[in-house]
């Protein structure tokens, strides 16, 4: 298992936050699956992190065709290098088989309440993908500036 960073998750890429209570934020976190290469199911993407003193308020998975009957969970990054895993906070087994952009439903998600730290935001593929042509993942995740 390896841990593939996005630009996001390195930090090449700013994620905004919010100056005040309430106010909303929206970013795109995108990983590519270059043609030719395979993202394997042993593999997690840091997608990039909902910033410290933010609770989430709307999401949407965005996936081009990985074909077959992959799916995807989507969630926070939990454990230590080397044994991390991904939760499924936001999407669990979520198909990413057929092309779809798929808005977020999770009740558990948006009742998160705010913590003091960034949440590193992963997902994980059922099965590997090996993309013809490049195959693009997005997650466009929405949080609010909490008053905590």
């Amino acid at each position: 298992m390896s841990v593939i960073q996005t630009e996001w998750a390195k930090g090449q890429r700013a994620t905004p936050s919010g100056c005040a209570a309430g106010d909303v934020k929206t970013v795109e976190l995108s990983y590519t699956i270059k043609d030719g290469a395979t993202l394997a199911a042993a593999d997690i993407v840091e997608l990039g992190f909902l910033p410290a003193f933010h609770q989430i308020v709307g999401a949407k998975l965005v996936n081009d065709a990985l074909g077959g009957t992959i799916t995807a969970n989507v969630g926070f990054i939990t454990g230590d290098p080397g044994s991390e895993a991904v939760g499924t906070e936001l999407y669990s087994a979520q198909s990413v088989a057929a092309a779809a952009a798929t808005e977020l439903n999770s009740a558990y998600a948006l009742r998160l309440p705010s913590v003091d730290e960034n949440r590193r935001l992963g997902l994980k593929l059922s099965a590997d993908a090996t993309a013809s042509g490049d195959k693009v993942l997005t997650l466009v995740l929405q949080y609010a500036a909490s008053s905590n």
